[in-house]
């Protein structure tokens, strides 16, 4: 089908930084994050990607369509970081030398029954195996620009992802008890759940 002039993304370079922007008037959820040197666009959304497909310079681009989304994957762009944000019905990411700091950390808090995040503006999680490291990532999008993890969090049985923009959570178990009730995301208590920065027993 032929795309929309409204809802196509666009991307340019400027200044040897990669510009992007993806329609999005609601907002809908976006997740954005890299690891082992990649950098993961998640968008709740279907967007004409035309644009990203053209340009030589993302390296080693891969886009995935699933029924939640679109999958956007290609080559970190070295010494840049990304930084996001929602402006004027769209969703823009740069990647830049020194991106700000993060407004707002995700909310995070913890009883018997398990481990619990509020996500605004969360979609239904995407759950890819990452194609260079072998785990599987559990993948939350959001709609408020603010809400990022920034540093990597390693549990026993899984690992919160560093996020520009939403929840990332990996595991090499196959299944995780990962539930959403809508903004609320809920991992079911798995035994030691402790975080292995404390609470560390030989």
């Amino acid at each position: 089908p032929k795309e929309e002039n409204n809802d196509v993304a666009n991307v340019s370079f400027v200044n040897g930084e990669i510009q992007m922007s993806f329609p999005d008037p609601k907002p809908s959820g976006v997740a954005v994050f890299a690891r082992g040197g990649w950098q993961w666009i998640i968008l709740s959304r279907p967007v004409g990607l035309s644009a990203l497909e053209k340009k030589k310079n993302l390296k080693s681009l891969s886009i995935q369509s699933s029924q939640n989304g679109q999958i956007i994957r290609f080559e970190l762009p070295k010494h840049r970081t990304a930084t996001a944000w929602h402006e004027k019905g769209s969703w823009h990411i740069h990647w830049v030398k020194s991106p700000p700091e993060s407004k707002k950390v995700l909310e995070e808090w913890n009883d018997k029954t398990g481990l619990h995040w509020t996500i605004p503006g969360s979609s239904p999680a995407f759950q890819i195996t990452d194609p260079l490291l072998g785990d599987s990532l559990w993948i939350i999008t959001t709609s408020d620009p603010t809400v990022s993890v920034p540093q990597t969090r390693q549990f026993a049985l899984f690992s919160l992802e560093p996020t520009t923009l939403g929840l990332v959570v990996s595991s090499f178990q196959q299944n995780l008890p990962l539930t959403q009730d809508g903004d609320k995301v809920t991992l079911a208590a798995m035994g030691d759940r402790s975080s292995l920065s404390k609470d560390k027993q030989d």
